[in-house]
């Protein structure tokens, strides 16, 4: 089968599905190059972005933890959180949370925002905060690179998926935090991983991910084929 990372043959093969064989897509999908159709002016710009379901699967308690030691090197850090709760329950944990570690002024909740505004906050952030526990190939963590924002990440095996140094991937919260910091502090590191990111994120059209998968087929096909002469 085709698979979209090395990822899912791990899921798949936790719950006891093997097969002899996989084609693992290298552009898996394409994206809209929004910068390149419509340049984005910054009105305000902020430290970090969280894009996500608001989920604890996708690091949503995680946050508040994070940006608590970031706030503490950095006192006027802005993290913007977007997504849709899953939870009623999810939300009031996140929110108790952010409370009890005094980060009212520091985390600003924007809920549910339209793809315009998305991609605004991507572009005027100085990285996408994403420590999540559970994806295939996340679509958020590309549209970031293209606005030339660096993604922070753990690392899990789909974000090893991203072949690039502007997907900075850390063992726990105390090596992410040092590794926003570092974005924060030092300008030519976060230029040069703008410019790594958006490199990157160039390769992802819809005709390289179509052609993609067309090698996908011929591969399946043509295993398939000396296969059966077996």
């Amino acid at each position: 089968p085709l698979v979209v990372s090395k990822a899912i043959i791990e899921d798949l093969k936790k719950i006891g599905v093997e097969f002899p064989r996989y084609f693992v897509l290298k552009v898996p999908l394409g994206i809209d190059h929004k910068l390149d159709l419509d340049p984005i002016v910054c009105e305000e710009e902020y430290e970090g972005v969280y894009i996500a379901r608001l989920d604890p699967l996708k690091g949503l308690y995680y946050i508040p933890y994070i940006w608590r030691l970031i706030v503490e090197e950095a006192p006027y850090a802005k993290l913007v959180v977007i997504g849709k709760p899953i939870r009623e329950s999810y939300m009031r944990t996140f929110l108790n949370i952010v409370e009890k570690l005094d980060l009212r002024n520091n985390i600003i909740l924007k809920g549910f925002v339209d793809e315009p505004s998305k991609f605004k906050y991507l572009k005027c952030s100085r990285f996408l905060l994403y420590p999540s526990l559970k994806d295939a190939f996340p679509t958020v963590v590309l549209e970031a690179l293209s606005m030339g924002t660096p993604v922070i990440t753990l690392d899990t095996s789909p974000m090893r998926s991203f072949e690039t140094e502007a997907v900075i991937r850390a063992g726990n919260l105390n090596e992410i935090t040092s590794k926003a910091l570092d974005l924060i502090f030092f300008e030519k590191y976060y230029r040069t991983l703008s410019r790594y990111a958006q490199e990157y994120a160039k390769m992802f059209t819809w005709k390289k991910a179509a052609l993609n998968e067309l090698q996908g087929y011929h591969y399946v096909i043509r295993t398939s084929a000396s296969t059966e002469r077996f």
